[in-house]
């Protein structure tokens, strides 16, 4: 009977914890840029140019490349094996401009994280922004001047619509050559939980255990 109890308390709180899991998970896919089957197809062995159809999970823009630099290696990373660097070697006289969509539910409000790092000064300015997938509308935008004073995190908010939206990457203004001005890395978009789901919960959990005494 102990061990009954037991058990089912146990799943009990697994509901709970089930719940609350399933608001947190990440929306992006390769958000920490950590699967890079193609890394070393060019480079020096610390970096890799990456063009279109080459990083999973992610669009790398027509005409725009995405540089990838590998821990340990000789540039800077912010977490893991790999970390982006946006200036993305200049190719064609672009920076990096890639992109993510994820579905939304309307009305649910979402957080999007990230890391960057300053590494040289060239006067391009980061721009991270959730926009409509459909339209290219901006939902939020962050843009971030150029700083020596280390990894920076940052949380921006936003309410979904119930359509597609898009996390974009790029520099802008671009630089328009190999600046080595800012890196990336651990992008993540996630629910927030609605304290009410939580409650419920917690209310299903302790009826069951009051149904299982």
């Amino acid at each position: 009977m102990e061990m009954k109890s037991k058990f089912t308390k146990s799943a009990a709180w697994l509901a709970v914890l089930a719940v609350s899991a399933g608001a947190h998970a990440n929306l992006i896919v390769n958000g920490d840029f950590e699967n890079q089957p193609n890394f070393g197809i060019n480079g020096d062995g610390s970096y890799t140019r990456l063009d279109p159809g080459q990083m999973p999970g992610w669009t790398i823009a027509s005409g725009h490349s995405v540089t990838i630099h590998k821990n340990p290696g000789a540039y800077p990373t912010i977490s893991g094996a790999y970390s982006v660097n946006t200036d993305g070697e200049g190719q064609n006289g672009h920076n990096a401009d890639f992109y993510q969509d994820f579905a939304t539910s309307a009305g649910v409000s979402y957080t999007l994280d990230y890391n960057w790092l300053g590494w040289m000064a060239s006067g391009a300015v980061l721009d991270v922004r959730i926009e409509v997938a459909s339209s290219g509308a901006i939902v939020v935008q962050d843009l971030q001047n150029w700083d020596n004073l280390g990894v920076h995190h940052r949380q921006l908010s936003f309410v979904g619509d119930g359509t597609d939206y898009r996390l974009r990457i790029l520099e802008n203004p671009e630089s328009g050559f190999n600046d080595n001005s800012y890196i990336v890395d651990d992008f993540s978009v996630e629910a927030v939980p609605e304290p009410a789901t939580l409650a419920i919960a917690g209310l299903a959990a302790a009826a069951l255990l009051r149904k299982r005494k």
